[in-house]
This record gives structure tokens, sequence and C-alpha cells, in this order.
């Protein structure tokens, strides 16, 4: 598929093990920092995961670890903790916008990537074409 030629984990079985991974750092280092930091700085760890994952992985791997890491903030993190329920409204906001977030961010790492890609496929024609103009020049 074209997008497994634009990043180094080409198999899907690695892209669901570093999704999974990425999901499982941030929330165990979540559990370190939770004495001490907020809750947005929490955020912040969930959020870097989503920008890595959209740096390594694929479209679906990318949107699953968003899922997953607002998922697990709510469930760790999020008073009530244990649970999927959000008692504060302000909290309800943050988990959507960080979920919302991390989708754009995803999209556009996507959109990033397949530019690059082209950019590199365009340097290579040009430069079989300035061989070939060569060629036929001598």
């Amino acid at each position: 598929m074209y997008h497994r030629t634009l990043h180094p984990l080409a198999s899907p079985a690695r892209q669901w093990a570093v999704t999974a991974a990425l999901v499982l750092m941030a929330t165990g280092l979540g559990f370190v920092l939770d004495a001490h930091v907020s809750l947005t700085s929490l955020a912040m760890l969930y959020l870097l995961a989503v920008v890595l994952a959209s740096y390594l992985l694929g479209w679906r791997q990318s949107a699953v670890t968003a899922v997953a890491c607002v998922t697990a903030l709510n469930f760790f993190f999020v008073p009530p903790r244990g649970t999927l329920d959000v008692d504060s409204r302000d909290n309800l906001i943050a988990l959507a916008a960080l979920l919302v977030v991390s989708l754009v961010i995803g999209q556009l790492t996507r959109s990033l990537r397949r530019e690059a890609a082209h950019a590199r496929l365009n340097e290579q024609r040009a430069r079989q074409l300035q061989t070939l103009a060569g060629a036929l020049a001598g």
C-alpha cells in the first residue's frame, strides 16, 4: 500500500505494537508524574504520544492512538477516576478538544508525509530527465 512506503514501520503488526506501546508509555509516565503535575500536563503527554504515532505510523494506527489516549486519560486521570464518566463540563470539553486536535494532527502529518513523498518522486524524475537531456545533447 502507498502509506506503508512513507514510514519505516511497514509491518502492520509492528505498527499496532507501536500504537499500544505509545499509549502504555504515556499512561505509565502519567502515573509517575500524576502527583506532581496538572491534568493539563498529563494531557500533553498523551498529545505527544499522538504526535509520535502520526509521524511513525499509518493513519489508522494514528487515529486509534488518538482515541486510545483520550480514553486512557479519561479513565485513569480525569475525575471520577476508574470510570469513563466525566464530572466536569471543563474536563469534557478538554477531552473533546484533545481528541479533535489529535485527529487533526494525524491528518496534517499524513498530508505532510504524502507531499514529501511526491516531492522526492518529482526530484527523482527531474534528475532522470536531466540525465536523459545530457545524454541526448552528447
